[in-house]
């Protein structure tokens, strides 16, 4: 088979393991096969003894000879022709070796073309079963097989054999239309062509309000599934009442049935206004939510349609959000290990980070935060880390200043830089959008400027890498322009200082000296030693300020020199060569002889 999935036998509707479904909206179903037991449906009549010479005939053909086969169904003989039949449908559902496709669709005597005359009546239930396996089969194989049964006429014959009173032959006609539409998107869109959905529709209905023929009810499922398969997607207003039936049955409570109606409408939703139209059902969001389980067969589809409701507009998925699926959410990456199950979870989760300050609002009051930073651990997976860097800008960039604040204080912004040393491309550059863009809103957030400077050694060594990151450079003016303010903080308490040294100077001798002392205390720079002159930015005022200080402070000095000297002087004896009342002169500016 092509894109889709076949059956091998009726009920065995394929587990979808996450793990094999990365980067695709349609998940890989198992290979292939054929029938190889007849379908377990509730229990019908079975058709009556065949009289004697069938008996006698069915032990003639033991053999697997297709010719002697096709000679007993071109019999005028009913007993031959179902002998016959049922003989060339066990072959055909061999596994080991492969079926003989083959050579029974190219036999030169047409026995394919007479398997067709054989689903028809006015042949008895018994053939007319038996040849629908066979088909079945023969549209099991590869895409030519598949192609070959139709060229042969069986969709129109498999269609109507969904009408029919007979579970048993409604449910063979659901297991082949699933398989050929399974095939490709082109003979999908041929299933649907020819009026499939209606009938298969219109009998599973009272399957759901019984709760019986569960057999039956999961064929039908996997068939609906396949009908919504394939790229280009399908158009949904030619599916009749296919949606809302499907999210009927995620509440069929069989975790198989439940799993194929999911991907059915995951595939569905692909498309934007399908997407609406089922988040526009009645109760969908709490259906939604209600089926966010530990099981990934069930809740990994389930996933994916929330991520494409909420992909699209902000009623959609204001709808979602009002079904209670954030908590649940949450539950989920709680307890789930796969890793597709976590990266979509939080491919959702961006989504609805990317709406209303209201549904962002909803995210943080159901606890994702700590999720969004557990996602950026080292050792996480990349494309998980990926996703959560998405919430994350997605916030920054929709979410209000509250918000954003809160997330800073959540301890958000180390967590994001720590995923640049994770030497990812994608990782890098999403983390980086998220950062300007915060550095952008909060430009007056001391408390973002405190934890960037923090970071500032990691935000460098990136930029020394010489990558091409132009969002870095806006970070990092960030951090500089936030430096600079700390300096005019510092400048302005200076001025201040200088403010009040005036006062200093008019004070009463006594206090005079005491100011002194403290001053000297503040700047203990002894005269003679290297005066540390303070540079500073600002305006013309400020470094006038700042000036001033030095310089009273180096007056304070030098006049405290001056009185020391003079004092020692007087008390000296007179040095040679000068008489007793000389003035000693020294050496020094101008200030400081004055």
């Amino acid at each position: 088979m092509g894109c889709g999935a076949s059956k091998s036998a009726a009920g065995a509707t394929p587990v979808v393991d996450p793990e094999q479904t990365a980067g695709a909206p349609d998940p890989p179903m198992p290979a292939p096969q054929v029938s190889t037991s007849t379908p377990q449906v509730t229990p019908q009549p079975k058709p009556q003894p065949a009289a004697s010479s069938e008996k006698e005939f069915a032990i003639e053909l033991q053999t697997e000879n297709i010719p002697d086969m096709i000679t007993a169904m071109i019999s005028d003989d009913t007993a031959k022709i179902l002998v016959g039949t049922r003989a060339l449908r066990k072959l055909l559902s061999r596994v080991d070796p492969p079926p003989p496709l083959d050579e029974v669709l190219n036999e030169p005597r047409g026995g394919a073309a007479r398997l067709m005359e054989l689903m028809k009546d006015p042949f008895t239930e018994a053939i007319r079963f038996e040849a629908a396996w066979a088909v079945t089969n023969l549209a099991s194989g590869k895409s030519h097989h598949t192609q070959q049964v139709i060229n042969l006429g069986a969709l129109p014959i498999f269609v109507a054999m969904c009408s029919e009173k007979s579970v048993k032959m409604r449910d063979q006609a659901v297991w082949a239309l699933g398989n050929i539409s399974g095939d490709s998107p082109e003979l999908r869109d041929l299933v649907i062509a020819a009026g499939a959905v209606a009938p298969v529709l219109e009998h599973m209905q009272p399957l759901v309000s019984s709760r019986a023929d569960i057999v039956y009810l999961r064929n039908v499922a996997w068939a609906l599934s396949n009908f919504c398969r394939g790229k280009p997607f399908v158009d949904h207003t030619k599916m009749g009442d296919l949606m809302p039936q499907l999210v009927a049955l995620l509440e069929y409570n069989d975790s198989a049935v439940q799993s194929d109606a999911a991907w059915g409408l995951s595939n569905l939703t692909m498309v934007d206004a399908a997407a609406a139209a089922v988040a526009n059902l009645p109760r969908t969001g709490s259906i939604l939510a209600g089926l966010l389980s530990t099981d990934h067969v069930v809740s990994y589809p389930v996933i994916r349609i929330i991520g494409n409701i909420v992909s699209g507009s902000e009623a959609s998925t204001q709808k979602v959000v009002e079904g209670n699926v954030l908590p649940k959410l949450v539950h989920v990456l709680d307890e789930a290990q796969k890793k597709n199950i976590r990266k979509d979870s939080f491919w959702a989760l961006s989504n609805i980070m990317a709406g209303t300050v209201t549904q962002i609002q909803a995210a943080i009051d159901a606890n994702m935060i700590p999720q969004i930073k557990a996602a950026m651990a080292p050792g996480t997976d990349l494309e998980v880390t990926r996703e959560a860097l998405y919430c994350f800008a997605n916030a920054v960039d929709n979410g209000n200043h509250e918000q954003r604040e809160y997330m800073i204080d959540q301890g958000l912004v180390a967590c994001v830089v720590d995923t640049l040393s994770r030497n990812n491309t994608a990782v890098t550059t999403c983390a980086l959008q998220g950062l300007a863009d915060l550095c952008a809103e909060e430009t007056g957030s001391a408390r973002l400027a405190e934890l960037l400077r923090s970071e500032e050694a990691k935000l460098r060594a990136l930029r020394e890498s010489g990558q091409n990151l132009s969002k870095l450079g806006q970070i990092l003016e960030f951090v500089d322009a936030s430096r600079g303010g700390t300096a005019k903080e510092e400048k302005s308490e200076a001025a201040t200082a200088a403010a009040a040294l005036p006062a200093v100077a008019t004070a009463a001798p006594a206090e005079k000296s005491a100011e002194e002392e403290k001053v000297r205390t503040v700047t203990p720079h002894a005269w003679g030693e290297k005066w540390e002159e303070v540079f500073v930015e600002g305006n013309a005022e400020e470094e006038a300020a700042a000036l001033k200080i030095q310089a009273m402070q180096r007056g304070q000095a030098a006049r405290k020199e001056v009185e020391e000297m003079k004092a020692a002087a007087a008390t000296a004896a007179p040095t040679p060569g000068t008489g007793e009342g000389e003035e000693v002169f020294f050496e020094g500016t101008a200030e400081e002889e004055a």
